[in-house]
């Protein structure tokens, strides 16, 4: 699982915030929620790393739906998130 307070100010230098914001925190947890609910879970980690392609796309689609949320670009967001979300989503086959 990624680390929440990184993946918080990963979120804040993409959207070049500095210091506290209150909004971002809900924004991320809902963006979570999103995909977990959309079927995507945040990919696990193999022993010793640190990152994986899995887990990019991941953040990136956290990233995308905060942004579009947090700027007002609503209508922009279901394509972005439908592609990452079909290249991360887990459909029951084995690696």
């Amino acid at each position: 699982m990624s680390d929440t307070i990184v993946l918080e100010q990963k979120v804040k230098d993409f959207l070049r915030i500095e210091g506290e914001d209150r909004v971002l925190s809900p924004l991320i947890s809902a963006a979570i929620a999103y995909l977990e609910n959309a079927g995507v879970e945040e990919p696990e980690l193999d022993s010793g790393s640190t990152t994986s392609p899995a887990l990019a796309l991941y953040e990136l689609a956290v990233i995308l739906y905060v942004n579009a949320i947090y700027s007002g670009g609503e209508n922009k967001l279901g394509a972005a998130m439908t592609a990452i979300m079909l290249q991360i989503k887990d459909y029951g086959s084995e690696s």
